[in-house]
Order: C-alpha cells, then sequence, then structure tokens
C-alpha cells in the first residue's frame, strides 16, 4: 500500500481512478466527516491518465505531454492513495461492508465501496495497468507511427477521427485510411449534419475513409501487409492497423 492508514478510523473506498472519480472524491471529501472516516482511492496506477491526451501523446513525443496527462493521486486533498489491484471483493455482512483483497494478498477494510472502474479501450489509450507498463507502452506506439508509412484505423468515432488528425499533424507523409461502419462518422447519436461536415474537413486533410464496412481479423501489428475488410476490399501495403473501437466496461480494479 502507498501511505499508512489510520486504523482508528471507518473507511471509504473508491476503487478505480477514471474520469467519474474526480467527482464522486470531491462530493465525499466535502461531505466525510474526516475525524470518523478515512476516505481511499483505490487504483494500480500511481495517477490518472488523461484519455484524450493518449492519442497525441502515443503518436508523437512533441511537448512531452505525458508530463501533464499523467496526473499523480497523491495530489488530491484529504484522500489517501493505495496503490494496487483488486482482486477480490469479501462482503462481510450485506450493506455493512466487507474487506477488499489486493493483488499483493495485502487486504483493506472498507465501511462504504464505490466501484468506479470505468472502461477500456482499444489501441493507444489501452496503456496498461502499471507505471512500467504505460511508460513502455507510450514509447512502442511512437516508435509504431513513426516507422508506418501506411496506417489503417478501424472505426470512425471520436478516437479514430482524432487519432487520424494527430498522425497528419505529427507524420504528414504517412497514408491514413479510417475504416468505418457506419454511412458516416461517428454514430446516428450525433445530427447527420455535424457529421457529414467533419466527414469532409477529414477528407480534405488527404484521410481515405472506407465507410460502412468493418476490420474483422487484426493482424500482428510486427507483421501487417494487406488488410482485407469484412467486405473483401483490400487495403494495400498497410504496416499499421489501430483498433479505436467502442470502449467496454472494466470489470478489473485495474
Amino acid at each position: 500500500m502507498s501511505k499508512k492508514i489510520d486504523e482508528q478510523k471507518k473507511n471509504v473506498v473508491i476503487v478505480g481512478g477514471g474520469a467519474a472519480t474526480t467527482s464522486a472524491i470531491q462530493s465525499l471529501a466535502n461531505k466525510l466527516d474526516h475525524a470518523q472516516y478515512n476516505l481511499i482511492l483505490l487504483d494500480a496506477r500511481p495517477y490518472y491518465v488523461h484519455n484524450i491526451a493518449t492519442l497525441r501523446m502515443t503518436v508523437s513525443d512533441a511537448g512531452q505531454l505525458e508530463d501533464r496527462a499523467l496526473m499523480p493521486y497523491d495530489r488530491l486533498q484529504n484522500v489517501t492513495f493505495v496503490q494496487g489491484k483488486l482482486v477480490k471483493i469479501e462482503e462481510t455482512t450485506p450493506g455493512k461492508g466487507g474487506v477488499l483483497v489486493l493483488e499483493n494478498d495485502e487486504r483493506l477494510d472498507y465501511t462504504a465501496l464505490v466501484l468506479a472502474t470505468g472502461s477500456q479501450w482499444n489501441g493507444p489509450p489501452n496503456l496498461g495497468h502499471s507505471d512500467e507498463k504505460v511508460r513502455a507502452n507510450i514509447e512502442i506506439w511512437r516508435e509504431r507511427f513513426s516507422q508506418a508509412k501506411n496506417v489503417v484505423i478501424a472505426g470512425g468515432g471520436a478516437a479514430g477521427i482524432e487519432l487520424a488528425g494527430e498522425i497528419r499533424e505529427a507524420h504528414p507523409n504517412t497514408k491514413v485510411t479510417i475504416v468505418h461502419s457506419e454511412t458516416h462518422l461517428l454514430n446516428d447519436v450525433y445530427p447527420e449534419k455535424l457529421r457529414k461536415n467533419l466527414e469532409q474537413k477529414v477528407l480534405a486533410q488527404g484521410i481515405t475513409l472506407i465507410d460502412q464496412d468493418c476490420i474483422d481479423v487484426f493482424p500482428d501489428p510486427l507483421f501487417v501487409t494487406d488488410v482485407v475488410t469484412r467486405k473483401g476490399k483490400t487495403i494495400k501495403d498497410a504496416d499499421l492497423v489501430v483498433r479505436t473501437l467502442s470502449p467496454r466496461n472494466s470489470t478489473s480494479a485495474c
């Protein structure tokens, strides 16, 4: 564990340091009686990862964004940060608290528990669950993008569009193709006018769009040659395929 916990107090524990945790911590920190309760944040990583920044951060080292996008949890006020990965919840009595079992076999009592494990992203934002893995994956992705001559992005949502733009800015000579399952970029949650306008801006950047199609088989990043879509279209000489599909719920304390 990262810090000594006052064992004379009851523990209110938040598991997961994602975006939703910010508002929960602020609310609880203002309302809890800190003379009686410890407010504890549990996460496997020592910092919050700003997901939007990860796309630029993994494409290029310009600006050294990791110095700002990786925000240490130990700066939080009135919060005790515990670094560790949750593997099991043992409820003592329904509604009366229990024990959290961590990967290193340490145990953490709780009176109240907030699960905010967030979402698991695809592609560059999926950096891993430890500081070592995060920093290693940042460098791996930077090397991949710097070496690639023809990048295929699977998914034309917000992440795919942003990634395409970052590649175009950092590596202007790299060919970029977005393969998207819908008629236009994004999805029908957004107005069609907005989607069409955005599509025109993407095309104006020299980015190729293949709509109403998907990539079902993702080759090893080190051995990409041609990519074949579900409808049989071949993208010749692709040397890097990146997933930017919708995130899935994370059931890990990560």
